[in-house]
């Protein structure tokens, strides 16, 4: 299936982990349909444990530098996800 986004480089088929785009550490992926038409639309990681705990450290060290939303104030990861999801 061929998606329209007016973006293409926003459609990423990995996880992303301590700003990373990985894959899982098994290879595996999962598939994702469309339920209304059931065609592929892509695949996702099919992340385990490690991956987990990984994501998990990652997301509890970027916690520690990150001032509320709202304030006003929001850390550059978070920049970069309102941007992408605007």
């Amino acid at each position: 299936m061929t998606l329209s986004l007016k973006d293409p480089t926003l459609f990423h088929q990995q996880a992303c982990i301590d700003g990373a785009w990985i894959d899982a550490d098994s290879r595996q992926v999962i598939t994702v349909t469309n339920p209304a038409t059931s065609g592929m639309i892509g695949t996702v990681p099919d992340m385990g444990v490690e991956e987990t705990r990984r994501a998990i450290t990652a997301a509890e060290a970027l916690q520690t530098g990150m001032v509320g939303v709202n304030t006003g104030l929001i850390s550059v990861p978070g920049a970069i996800m309102l941007k992408a999801l605007s």
